[in-house]
């Protein structure tokens, strides 16, 4: 289920257009981003997202969009590069719908697991 929604997520991204992202989001979603300064609930973040998008529209850019591993979460997520930069945005479901998105710098944990 999650890899078909990081897809959707993935296409959104593609199109710039957020109905796909905001249709598999809860109710109760939270969004944590090291480049926006406040935890977003699901309003927050729909209204977020919609400004973002339309900006990137009008300036003629977004991100290059690809579906990779998450080693830290497990299953897929998607890496969105820029000239200057490369984010990696998470998710995680209950039921059927995201409960949590994260943006982050942060592609893997270096965590030698023999020390645990």
């Amino acid at each position: 289920m999650k890899d078909l929604i990081i897809e959707d997520f993935a296409r959104s991204w593609r199109a710039l257009d957020p109905g796909p992202i905001i249709f598999h989001l809860s109710n109760s979603f939270i969004y944590h981003s090291q480049w926006v300064s406040e935890i977003l609930d699901y309003n927050g973040y729909v209204d977020y997202l919609r400004c973002k998008f339309r900006i990137l529209q009008l300036h003629d850019t977004g991100p290059k969009v690809t579906i990779v591993d998450d080693d830290l979460w497990g299953g897929k997520m998607l890496r969105l590069s820029s000239e200057d930069t490369t984010a990696y945005f998470r998710i995680m479901i209950k039921g059927e719908k995201v409960y949590l998105g994260w943006l982050s710098k942060i592609k893997q944990l270096n965590i030698d697991k023999k020390r645990l």
